[in-house]
């Protein structure tokens, strides 16, 4: 059974190569990594192709949500800010992931941000 596993994934890799499929080129930036509470904190994705767009979440000790990215329109930059308003203090890890033209979602990067009084 391990061998057909494998044996799948590898023809579904070269055909996937052989025909040309695009995959998601770009990346994902949060920053500042310490903020106060209050203060802001930019999320950003660059060089996606036009159309591309995902998810992200963020997880601590007060938030605990899904936020939507893009689409994009060029290969420049996407800019999101998050307000740490109410957020108390402590460590916010935030994950995103761009969806492919198949629906599949496929993680690009991660973040921890530090959250003080």
């Amino acid at each position: 059974m391990k061998r057909i596993v494998l044996a799948a994934a590898v023809l579904t890799l070269v055909l996937g190569t052989a025909a040309g499929v695009a995959r998601a080129a770009g990346t994902f930036a949060v920053t500042p990594s310490t903020v106060k509470t209050g203060a802001s904190i930019t999320v950003t994705f660059c060089g996606f192709a036009a159309g591309d767009g995902g998810y992200y979440t963020v997880g601590g000790p007060s938030v605990s949500s899904t936020r939507f990215w893009g689409p994009a329109v060029d290969a420049g930059c996407l800019t999101y800010v998050e307000p740490t308003t109410g957020w108390a203090a402590g460590k916010y890890k935030f994950i995103a992931y761009v969806t492919g033209p198949t629906g599949r979602n496929s993680k690009i990067g991660s973040a921890v941000v530090s959250v003080t009084p």
